[in-house]
């Protein structure tokens, strides 16, 4: 699902929700964004992942054989926050 909410006019809400009904794992984008003059815009914004361990957006736990040792690993999605600024003429 894609959202956008003009809350005024130089200010935009605006995101993406995905959720895996299976596994309940839920994946959200939430982001504002803001024009500062003409042609120059300002964006903040997230990508979040949830879900249990093994699902879609969830991590996944495992071990790693090393010189004889196991190691423990984790892979999973890591929560991104950024700003950027976009210029167009």
């Amino acid at each position: 699902m894609f959202f956008s909410y003009p809350i005024f006019p130089l200010l935009i809400l605006q995101g993406t929700a995905i959720f895996n009904i299976d596994d309940r794992s839920i994946f959200l984008s939430p982001a504002l964004e803001y024009s500062i003059l003409t042609g120059l815009d300002l964006m903040i914004g997230a990508n979040i992942f949830k879900g249990q361990e093994g699902s879609e957006y969830g991590s996944i736990k495992g071990e790693y054989l090393y010189s004889g040792i196991l190691v423990p690993i984790e892979f999973g999605y890591p929560q991104l926050y950024y700003a950027y600024l976009k210029y167009y003429f």
